[in-house]
């Protein structure tokens, strides 16, 4: 009985010490912190079903929610381009000051089939200090792709945006999930 307790003791300092390493490395290993924090579809944490809040300005398009193409949790948002081009959205952002660096992602899932491209982008216009931008090209129609940027904040809260080439035929419109921003900083 005796040698039974010891390897009991043995086994719970071993494990107790490993989680605690783990936990340790993970919290020295995590600079980022999400900041996306806007109430609506597309948020994974929390998502806000029936919701578009944070989704503003759009370019020959409107905003709803769906069920259609989700890449994460019940709904996303879909941008219906109205048959006009180009077609684009922009993204509020809360919680961000100048010099922030942002990485900015989520996934898009392009509907239709023809030409044209996507750009998903961080602009000058709109804030940041970079202005980059990501081609989602004509080979990725009906299936989600992530977008992945990382700028630096040149005014508190700038926006993301994206939209359509202008020559664009056949694309009807684009489902956004997954938004996540973090700041590294």
């Amino acid at each position: 009985m005796k040698f039974i307790t010891i390897i009991a003791f043995l086994i719970s300092i071993c494990c107790f010490s490993q989680s605690e390493f783990y936990l340790a490395s993970r919290q020295q290993a995590s600079s980022v912190s999400p900041i996306y924090t806007s109430a609506n579809a597309a948020n994974p944490n929390p998502e806000t079903t029936g919701q578009t809040m944070g989704f503003v300005n759009a370019q020959n398009s409107s905003y709803t929610t769906s069920t259609t193409q989700v890449f994460d949790g019940v709904e996303a948002v879909y941008v219906d381009c109205n048959g006009t081009y180009p077609c684009g959205y922009e993204i509020q952002t809360t919680g961000i000051n100048i010099g922030d660096e942002i990485r900015v992602r989520y996934r898009i899932f392009i509907e239709g089939s023809g030409t044209g491209n996507h750009f998903a982008r961080t602009r000058v216009s709109d804030g940041w200090q970079n202005g980059t931008q990501q081609n989602i090209g004509q080979g990725n129609r009906n299936e989600w792709v992530q977008v992945d940027r990382t700028d630096i904040a040149s005014e508190n809260n700038p926006n993301l945006q994206g939209s359509t080439s202008s020559v664009v035929t056949g694309i009807t419109g684009f489902y956004i999930d997954e938004v996540i921003l973090e700041k590294g900083n």
